[in-house]
């Protein structure tokens, strides 16, 4: 069993950048209690393209837009697949 996200989002809210595109979510893993980030996208279906399986295990800390920093939680659902 591991987690995905999805988001009820296409285009950033704030600045309205398209996250369909390569690298414009940053993405926030927790690993050995140091947060570290990487860059990703969503998917047309608007869930997250994980990154070395850093989501799917659980280590996902928080999502926003690579280009201005709007953070996501608001429009985050989050399932165990």
């Amino acid at each position: 069993m591991g987690y995905a996200y999805r988001y009820d989002i296409a285009y950033c809210p704030e600045c309205d950048e398209d996250l369909r595109l390569e690298d414009a979510v940053r993405l926030f893993v927790v690993i050995r209690r140091i947060e570290e980030e990487c860059l990703t996208r969503l998917s047309a279906e608007g869930e997250l393209v994980d990154v070395d399986d850093l989501v799917f295990c659980g280590c996902h800390s928080r999502t926003e837009c690579a280009r201005c920093g709007c953070d996501f939680l608001d429009y985050e659902e989050g399932f165990e697949i």
